[in-house]
């Protein structure tokens, strides 16, 4: 006599991976990624493209907590980590 059960399988746990970046995120990565969340956020706001993207240039239409003193858009000084080949 055959059994009309349905066998039970277990489902496999997959685990979760984590990826790490092989080292911290650098003054121009933090630059650009802030750059790149302030136009996606003009977009989602309701600007057009190319007004989102005047306003991501335009150094004058950013907050203060994003450029100023202490800002998330960290400054970069052209002079770092130039070498001197004297």
């Amino acid at each position: 006599m055959a059994t009309s059960r349905k066998r039970k399988t277990k489902k496999v746990a997959r685990k979760r991976v984590i990826r790490k970046s092989p080292e911290p995120l650098t003054k121009m990565d933090t630059h650009y990624a802030t750059l790149h969340e302030m136009y996606k956020s003009a977009l989602r706001a309701g600007f057009d493209r190319d007004t989102a993207f005047w306003m991501m240039t335009e150094k004058h239409t950013f907050p203060d907590w994003v450029v100023g003193d202490g800002g998330i858009i960290p400054t970069i000084d052209p002079t770092d980590d130039d070498e001197d080949y004297d």
